[in-house]
């Protein structure tokens, strides 16, 4: 399936490959934007600094850590499709966590 979609994009028209990168783009930029935002809002104004920073920190983790974690993925299974199949139920299972777990 990935074979198709990757090879999709060779036939699409130039303008509209160009429209898509652009609308993904100011969606991740509106998505990471308000990542940093939101501990801000939620945290009291004393730990806001420090809550920021926990969210920073651990998303340059996975910066330094994911391509660890997928080339030995990609090393003992020989294929890509396997990383991403690992990291999405690592993502499914992390949904699953924060939205059964009990607030205090």
């Amino acid at each position: 399936m990935y074979a198709f979609l990757s090879g999709a994009i060779l036939y699409v028209n130039q303008i509209s490959l160009w429209f898509l990168m652009i609308i993904a783009g100011i969606i991740n930029i509106l998505r990471f934007n308000t990542l940093l935002t939101l501990p801000v809002e939620i945290m009291p104004k004393e730990h806001a600094g420090t809550a920021s920073g926990v969210v920073v920190s651990i998303g340059y983790m996975g910066v330094v850590v994911g391509p660890l974690i997928a080339g030995q993925i990609l090393d003992l299974t020989g294929t890509l499709q396997s990383v991403f199949c690992y990291f999405d139920s690592f993502i499914f299972d992390n949904h699953g966590v924060c939205l059964f777990n009990p607030k205090n």
